[in-house]
């Protein structure tokens, strides 16, 4: 009997110093039905979660079901239930309503910079695709595998397999965007865009001996669109280059852009500034000097003036 007892108290110990190591508040009360209580706002069974803890999960868990494509939509429902057993009863039925209560607005369509998409596979939409690669490759991140991507972008004339190492993840304007290291390649991390993954496949385990021998990766270094200012540079290499004089007010609000933010700006000599970046698409280029209005000035490519200059004089013959 006295070794029951101890062996009781000393789960009550253990219990109690679970309890506390969780940052929860415990009191005691004596009378009937009285003993060690937990604070207000606080509820055990079957997690240790304040209120406020298991509202932010809640939301959290609606926020991901709102984004266009979802790595873990089989496991948000399930998740979701077993929060809402957590939390206590007063709360459950109001929170089980959350996706009612509280909404998450989606970003519209980007007129500057439609983007062609892959071909079409006859099992997958882009968006299960997007899915299923953003699923993979966070699985491969947690297991320390490497991963097989069947990349197919839209500037390349057939697919490549690429064997990468996962870094990271991040979602920007309804697109998953994976970060890896090609381990044909070791160094600076690429970025694959989830929808122009055709398949991922988890790889073999990755070398724990050398994983000190990369440069530590951070995936906030890649946001506010710092991975796009790179990409940028490189794609001034590449013709046709595209030249617009603008004005300083102009160049102000093209600098706002989540896009041509992140292009060349220099000082144009005769006063104001001028962007360059590379574009191949000329109806783009063309939209975009219309959008900022008759100051702006394209000034290469050169055999584009006159086209422009064409598209213009159409225009004003309606007024």
């Amino acid at each position: 009997m006295g070794s029951a007892g101890t062996s009781r108290a000393e789960r009550t110990a253990r219990r109690l110093s679970e309890i506390t190591d969780a940052a929860a508040k415990v009191f005691a009360r004596r009378g009937y039905q009285g003993g060690l209580q937990l604070l207000e706002g606080y509820f055990l069974p079957p997690l240790m979660l304040t209120t406020g803890e298991a509202v932010s999960l809640l939301l959290g868990l609606n926020l991901l079901r709102s984004l266009r494509a979802n790595p873990f939509a089989r496991d948000l429902d399930t998740a979701e239930r077993k929060l809402l057993a957590a939390v206590p009863e007063r709360l459950r039925d109001t929170l089980a309503r959350a996706n009612t209560l509280i909404g998450f607005e989606t970003l519209s369509a980007d007129l500057f910079h439609p983007e062609p998409e892959p071909p079409p596979q006859p099992d997958l939409s882009a968006v299960d695709r997007a899915s299923a690669a953003a699923g993979v490759f966070w699985q491969a991140l947690l297991d320390r595998h490497s991963v097989s991507l069947d990349y197919h972008s839209p500037y390349q004339t057939t697919p490549k397999t690429y064997a990468v190492e996962p870094l990271g993840l991040f979602w920007d304007r309804e697109l998953w965007y994976l970060a890896g290291r090609r381990l044909d390649r070791p160094g600076k991390p690429g970025l694959y865009r989830a929808d122009r993954v055709l398949a991922a496949r988890p790889g073999r385990p990755l070398d724990p001996d050398t994983a000190g021998t990369q440069p530590p990766f951070d995936v906030r270094m890649l946001l506010s669109r710092r991975w796009l200012a790179d990409a940028m540079t490189d794609w001034r290499q590449l013709d046709p280059l595209v030249r617009i004089r603008l004005t300083p007010a102009q160049a102000q609000r093209l600098r706002q852009d989540w896009y041509y933010g992140h292009a060349h700006f220099a000082p144009a000599p005769e006063g104001g500034e001028i962007i360059t970046f590379s574009e191949e698409d000329r109806a783009l280029v063309f939209e975009l000097v219309r959008w900022l209005g008759p100051e702006a000035e394209l000034l290469d490519p050169a055999d584009w003036r006159p086209l422009l200059r064409a598209e213009l004089e159409s225009m004003s013959a309606c007024y």
